[in-house]
């Protein structure tokens, strides 16, 4: 629950208001098959719709923190991410998305969420030319954030339900940017994991573990470089020594 500044138009005239916003993430749920040798796809990814009487509500921002932190060497994540949140996109209706297509939807909600307005499509006059990376682009500029606006224990709220991952995660980064909140990725390499920025201080890692680590990592870098400068410096001298000993 997070409170947002609506504005509504009634006649014609626009109030704005506070309203606390519910945003809610029942996916579809159904099955997923891996397919391998699909024409020049490796892997594929096919999903079958099976209605169930008892949907599970999911949070859409662990569900966000979960997908934006996946790798691409780690299949069977993947797989339990897929079966755990249901339909991922449109694509699923009409054919299998690729594992190649799934990590280049990541990157681009990665950039998208780093970056406002990062996923604006190119500008291109042949619209066949465009890439799979386009058409994604084209679909999250053209996302619109829906409320419906009820009475909730007397007072009232603005619902969001999504019923696609692609869809409820792009909920949550239109939601987070209209409250203003800005994310920033961890500088070590290994762990790539997206934070949140809760104050001024310029943070470069996402936690304390990971600033350790690369400080750990950076003393014994500096300590091998003085050790092998000594041990190249040492011999020479010992050689002098041994000139000027010789010479007398």
């Amino acid at each position: 629950m997070c409170d947002i500044i609506m504005s509504v138009s009634m006649s014609q005239r626009t109030a704005n208001f506070a309203l606390p916003v519910s945003l809610g993430f029942i996916p579809i749920s159904g099955t997923w098959e891996r397919i391998e040798g699909l024409e020049d796809q490796e892997v594929a990814w096919e999903f079958t719709p099976e209605p169930t009487r008892s949907p599970t509500e999911l949070d859409p921002w662990s569900v966000r923190k979960e997908f934006l932190e996946l790798k691409r060497d780690q299949r069977a994540n993947l797989e339990q991410f897929l079966k755990s949140t249901g339909a991922f996109c449109w694509i699923n209706d009409y054919r299998p998305l690729s594992e190649e297509e799934i990590w280049v939807i990541q990157g681009i909600l990665q950039k998208e969420l780093l970056t406002p307005r990062a996923a604006d499509p190119a500008r291109s006059l042949d619209p066949w030319s465009w890439s799979f990376a386009d058409t994604i682009r084209k679909r999250i500029s053209a996302y619109e954030l829906n409320a419906v606006i009820r009475l909730q224990d007397g007072e009232l709220v603005g619902l969001m339900q999504e019923s696609t991952t692609l869809d409820a995660i792009l909920c949550t980064i239109v939601v987070d940017r209209v409250r203003k909140f800005r994310f920033k990725i961890c500088a070590r390499s290994e762990c790539g994991k997206i934070y949140e920025l809760t104050s001024r201080h310029r943070r470069k890692y996402c936690s304390f573990a990971c600033a350790h680590l690369v400080a750990v990592r950076s003393s014994r870098t500096r300590l091998k470089r003085s050790s092998s400068k000594e041990s190249k410096t040492s011999p020479r001298l010992f050689d002098r020594a041994k000139i000027v000993q010789r010479t007398r």
